[in-house]
């Protein structure tokens, strides 16, 4: 099965990307290859339908914040994020209301018609790890 990590970090911080090489070193035990896109960078030529398993990581959130950016589900939905896709939500577990921003993420997708299978809040690398091993 071919796979897809698409994150969403404004601030393209390290952090992100260390859980992201954890999540795609443990991805391949159940996927036989991984694409790794940067949503806020998405080209006009990446589509998200030639994907068989779609795993969506928002690094994007305040402090303070349960509200994720709208902006996701907009660039999403404008490339081939289509109803019964399936796949996964990641969130950072950072600040206050990380349960509910995770929520809030997985109702927006959800109300696109995206079938979520699986969800994590990472707080570390095994959380990474584990969220890796999950995929596909």
């Amino acid at each position: 099965m071919t796979g897809v990590l698409i994150y969403f970090d404004k601030k393209n911080t390290p952090q992100t990307h260390i859980y992201i090489d954890a999540i795609k070193e443990a991805a391949h035990s159940r996927c036989d290859d991984i694409h790794i896109l940067d949503g806020y960078t998405l080209a006009d030529t990446d589509r998200l339908s030639m994907y068989g398993y779609i795993a969506v990581f928002c690094a994007d959130k305040s402090f303070f914040s349960s509200a994720y950016d709208p902006k996701i589900l907009t660039i999403l939905k404008e490339h081939g994020l289509k109803g019964g896709s399936k796949g996964c939500v990641l969130t950072l577990g950072k600040g206050l209301f990380s349960g509910k921003f995770a929520r809030n993420v997985m109702n927006g997708l959800e109300s696109c018609g995206f079938i979520i299978d699986y969800f994590n809040i990472l707080k570390n690398t095994a959380d990474a790890v584990r969220a890796g091993e999950n995929i596909g």
